[in-house]
């Protein structure tokens, strides 16, 4: 089965967002309006780039990006175990599969203690949990010799 990453995606992140609360004085409202509406306009009205002033008032929503970086690291988990899987049902040798299986081990370590820092009822949670248990699994196997 061939997993791809806005299938993922699809099951990790929120079909709709939800509006945050408003802030506290309204200036982001305020600056983030006037921002819009200087999208909206016609190109003719648009200032040249080189007068464009950059905004020390810019926020990352620092969950998102972490959201992300967790999601790009299980699809990079999850595609170094379907290498594996093809490895294993190509003509590849065990002595060529050997250096993936412990790449694989090492970043199940490190994808542990990730796994741990999430909140217990999180999706992306639930997928690198299961991820992680049939890694190790294949690990285990390998090892013991079940592919010679």
């Amino acid at each position: 089965m061939k997993i791809t990453d806005s299938d993922i995606v699809k099951q990790v992140l929120p079909q709709t967002t939800q509006k945050n609360q408003k802030t506290e004085g309204g200036n982001f409202d305020a600056l983030l309006e006037k921002n819009i509406e200087n999208l909206n306009t016609t190109p003719s009205q648009t200032a040249p780039a080189d007068m464009l002033q950059p905004s020390s008032h810019i926020f990352f929503d620092t969950a998102a990006v972490a959201q992300e970086e967790v999601v790009q690291r299980v699809t990079g988990f999850l595609d170094m175990m379907e290498e594996y899987s093809s490895k294993l049902d190509s003509s590849a040798t065990l002595k060529d599969i050997s250096p993936l299986v412990a790449k694989m081990e090492l970043e199940k370590a490190e994808l542990q203690q990730l796994a741990e820092s999430l909140p217990q009822g999180d999706e992306v949670r639930a997928i690198l949990d299961e991820a992680l248990i049939r890694s190790s699994v294949e690990v285990v196997k390998f090892n013991r010799g079940d592919y010679l």
